[in-house]
C-alpha cells in the first residue's frame, strides 16, 4: 500500500488490489473530506 501526498486531492491511497467499488468509496470519502 502507497500513501501519496497531492496538494489538491491530500492523502491519496493506492492499492493494486482494490475492487472498483473499494476505490469509488475511497473517492467518494476525499469529496466529503474537501467539502
Amino acid at each position: 500500500m502507497h500513501l501519496v501526498s497531492n496538494r489538491h486531492y491530500g492523502y491519496i491511497v493506492f492499492n493494486v488490489d482494490l475492487s472498483p467499488s473499494a476505490l469509488s468509496f475511497v473517492l467518494v470519502s476525499l469529496q466529503v473530506l474537501e467539502s
